[in-house]
């Protein structure tokens, strides 16, 4: 910005980004009596006069959110009668959140700080004007407070509720909510935060202050597997032993099948429980994000990057466990740079020199057939060889129907003390119904299903009859209970399922019956954030899956 034009203006001039003013011209400064810069505009904007205008400037083109605050002064009688009006309800605003005993703290779509209450400069020993402009992921690796409410929110953008440590050692109940604008876009998270240090915690919340950095929802019981079938009961076995070494690990299995629940288990079990566990979802990150986004970049590394640099995923998993899932999605171009860091655990910052050295365990996972990828040029070979150290395969869920039950169960124990809503328990028959479905989208299918009984059950059991109204492939609530060895699928689902003759290898099947789901989905809804959300998926792979298939949205 060129800043000698805006010194020669009578106009006052204020330059914020990311809610700091970093910069104001003479007249500015004039106006409100100051001599320097870098204040939070929350504490600028009460001490300008009355009587202006302010012209905002939104600037983005960059990679960053900043804006040009124009102070005009006006003569319109009415249009001053609303800016007071305005000005009056904003300071009443600041009064109820200033007078709020929780903690508010507001961040933009990238994670910056923008707006802090006084609480949460009590909480974190910090006053806001070193707050405000940090993301949460900064302020986490200080050990601010771990883990980030937010930073989950900003993954799976919905409501998360979890228990946070402060660098002084206080315990914070805190809960974000994600917030959207008109196009479905993520703009906001709003968290609060409420002292409950001296609160008396019993149970399964008691277990949950025990020292640990995982990144999982510490308000909910752990998402432990579930292995009453043999086949599960082999998996767990084996990650057992695995989890007593730092040995790579390269988790197999179809979407859904819980790749994630035992990467954590691994971590879990391992000496390295109490550091950081670290998850990546390859394939939810832009292509040209991948590499700053993993390995961090310096200062000034590109245009509108944070001015201090940013440490990546590989560094905030130093000492613990980084696991990359869906490591098939991973480009070529970034590829070479991840098998330099598998084979001498160093890696360099983009826009960088210095080589640096981290301590970290390497789990990773897909759903796709590596080798074949390797065949194809599509994965470097290499770094099969060197992820591909101990393979595990997770079966999917209608390979262990045993387990569905107590998966069940616990389930929905765990929707009741995230909704709070009263546990729903399901009849012998309705248990009895589960193993009958074929559940193509695993365990995740099994969780979106149960998580909508929780909420929208019309009693606390459930019946056969019922539970036919959540799984219409089934085919309704008329339909007679038959054996599992006894119900065929419905002719809906056939439609979407490839035949055993179709296609030459497993990879084309597969790829056939995905294709027909991403179709469906796209007949189905109107946008790829609208598919994106039926699918639980994120909407960059909404977006490559369309175009790798060829089907316009």
């Amino acid at each position: 910005m060129n800043y000698e034009v805006f010194q020669s203006l009578d106009t006052p001039i204020f330059w914020l980004r990311n809610g700091i003013v970093e910069w104001m011209n003479k007249s500015a400064k004039s106006l409100l009596h100051l001599d320097t810069d870098s204040f939070v505009w929350e504490d600028v904007y009460p001490k300008l006069p009355a009587g202006y205008v302010f012209r905002l400037h939104d600037e983005r083109q960059h990679g960053f959110n900043s804006v040009l605050v124009e102070c005009v002064p006006d003569t319109n009688p009415h249009l001053l009668r609303e800016i007071e009006q305005l000005r009056a309800e904003n300071s009443d605003l600041e009064r109820i959140l200033e007078a709020s005993l929780d903690e508010v703290f507001v961040t933009n779509a990238e994670g910056v700080t923008v707006r802090v209450n006084e609480t949460a400069e009590q909480l974190y020993g910090m006053p806001r004007s070193e707050l405000i402009g940090k993301s949460v992921f900064e302020l986490e690796q200080q050990g601010v407070f771990y883990p980030s409410v937010i930073s989950i929110v900003l993954q799976e953008k919905r409501r998360i509720t979890i228990l946070q440590r402060t660098s002084s050692g206080q315990t914070l109940i805190a809960t974000a909510n994600p917030v959207f604008d008109e196009r479905g876009n993520l703009v906001q998270v709003v968290s609060n935060a409420k002292d409950i240090t001296d609160v008396r915690l019993d149970g399964w919340m008691a277990d949950q202050l025990k020292p640990s950095t995982s990144h999982q929802h510490p308000l909910e019981p752990t998402a432990t597997l579930v292995a009453e079938s043999d086949a599960m009961k082999q998996v767990l076995e084996l990650a057992g032993k695995v989890a007593a070494t730092d040995a790579t690990v390269l988790i197999l299995g179809e979407t859904g099948a819980g790749k994630n629940r035992l990467a954590e288990y691994i971590h879990q079990h391992s000496a390295r429980a109490d550091k950081a566990f670290v998850s990546v979802d390859c394939a939810s990150i832009p292509e040209t994000l991948v590499e700053s986004e993993l390995f961090g970049y310096e200062r000034g590394a590109f245009t509108g990057a944070n001015k201090a640099g940013k440490s990546g995923k590989v560094e905030l998993a130093d000492e613990g466990t980084l696991f990359l899932d869906e490591i098939g999605e991973l480009p070529l171009s970034v590829q070479g740079k991840l098998l330099d860091f598998v084979q001498r655990r160093t890696f360099t910052r983009v826009g960088g020199t210095r080589p640096n050295t981290v301590n970290t365990r390497l789990i990773t996972a897909t759903n796709r057939d590596l080798w074949d990828m390797v065949r194809n040029g599509t994965f470097r070979a290499d770094l099969y060889y060197r992820l591909n150290v101990i393979p595990m395969t997770v079966p999917p869920l209608r390979c262990r129907a045993a387990d569905i039950p107590k998966l069940a169960s616990s389930l929905l124990r765990r929707f009741s003390m995230r909704h709070g809503v009263p546990e729903v328990k399901l009849s012998p028959e309705a248990h009895a119904l589960l193993l009958t479905y074929e559940w193509a989208g695993n365990v995740r299918e099994l969780e979106n299903v149960l998580e909508r009984i929780s909420i929208t059950s019309p009693s606390p059991l459930l019946s056969a009859n019922d539970l036919r109204g959540y799984l219409p492939q089934l085919g309704g609530p008329n339909k007679e209970d038959k054996r599992p060895q006894d119900v065929a699928p419905a002719a809906q689902h056939a439609q979407t399922r490839p035949s055993e003759a179709s296609g030459t290898s497993l990879r084309e099947r597969v790829d056939e019956f995905e294709r027909s789901i991403f179709a469906d989905a796209l007949a189905r809804h109107r946008s790829t954030y609208a598919i994106a959300k039926a699918l639980d998926v994120s909407q960059p792979t909404v977006v490559r899956k369309l175009k790798q298939y060829r089907l316009k949205s």
